[in-house]
């Protein structure tokens, strides 16, 4: 008996790992998604969002987001706020063209979950919290995150940078 069991249990792990990887679900982005950003005295939005999301509500551990947004399109609304933003002492946009955020947990909070990954603005990593919740209907769904930063951080030293920036991000996906 106690040879069967040391046989069967490998054999059950392994169509456990199956059966977790088959509930993960590979989401593709559609075009219809939105980064906004607001702050005192500026407010814009971003284009140009790649992003490889692994997602399985029921097991957030085993999910992962990878992201990046094109830092060239930053969009203030006025020309010369973008110029402004975009600058070595801003986003340093012709240096370090992408922003970028991957996650290395995701945990459920509630009726929501915390990817907690590493964000890159300006060569500058650090780890922060992005809060989001998802809305899933049939094969697609909806991420919503919210989340503040300090520009410092990142050595965002342009003068009238505000002390924190809220960037608001809506992604709309489909299963692949």
């Amino acid at each position: 008996m106690n040879k069967i069991s040391t046989l069967l249990l490998p054999a059950l792990l392994m169509l456990a790992a199956v059966g977790l990887k088959a509930q993960q679900k590979s989401w593709n982005m559609s075009k219809d998604y939105s980064i906004k950003f607001s702050g005192k005295n500026v407010e814009g939005f971003f284009r140009g969002l790649d992003v490889d999301i692994v997602f399985d509500e029921n097991n957030p551990g085993a999910s992962k987001i990878v992201a990046g947004v094109n830092a060239n399109t930053l969009n203030t609304g006025t020309g010369l706020k973008n110029k402004h933003a975009k600058s070595e002492q801003g986003i340093d946009a012709k240096r370090f063209g992408m922003i970028t955020f991957v996650s290395r947990q995701i945990i459920k909070k509630g009726n929501a979950y915390e990817a907690i990954g590493t964000l890159t603005i300006k060569g500058r990593g650090k780890e922060i919290i992005l809060p989001f919740t998802f809305e899933s209907i049939e094969n697609d769904a909806v991420f919503k995150g919210k989340f503040s930063l300090k520009p410092r951080d990142y050595e965002v030293t342009r003068h009238g940078t505000p002390e924190d920036i809220e960037i608001d991000i809506v992604v709309r996906v489909t299963t692949r």
